[in-house]
């Protein structure tokens, strides 16, 4: 589930009045090996504190399971400018510190809903 975010930062906007509304979206994406399986995408949402509150559903091999990560890339804007990455978050083996805890709470919480807040760290720096 990708519920929301806090406080994003305006990212690549240039000459834009104040009163247009800033599009987020967040890109998901199931690696293993560090290649994309499977790749979803939230809806977009307004504001700089935008709520998705959207739920995604993988089908992976039990066996398998820790042979996978998450990214969620959160972009900037469809509308106005070209796609930015404002940042990842990264939840799986061979994460961040955030990101392993979350992935070792929801593997062994079964059936159970495991939330938690993740800073967004810049691309390419969110595994160890």
């Amino acid at each position: 589930m990708i519920r929301k975010a806090l406080n994003l930062e305006k990212k690549y906007l240039q000459r834009i009045s104040l009163n247009v509304f800033i599009e987020y979206y967040v890109i998901v994406n199931l690696l293993q090996n560090n290649e994309t399986v499977v790749y979803k995408e939230t809806k977009c949402a307004v504001g700089v504190s935008p709520v998705w509150n959207q739920p995604f559903l993988f089908d992976v091999n039990q066996s398998e399971i820790n042979s996978f990560w998450i990214q969620c890339l959160v972009m900037q804007g469809k509308s106005y400018t070209k796609d930015g990455v404002i940042g990842q978050v990264a939840v799986g083996p061979n994460t961040t510190i955030s990101g392993v805890q979350h992935w070792y709470d929801v593997m062994k919480s079964e059936f159970q809903e495991t939330a938690k807040w993740h800073p967004i760290s810049s691309v390419g720096t969110a595994c160890l």
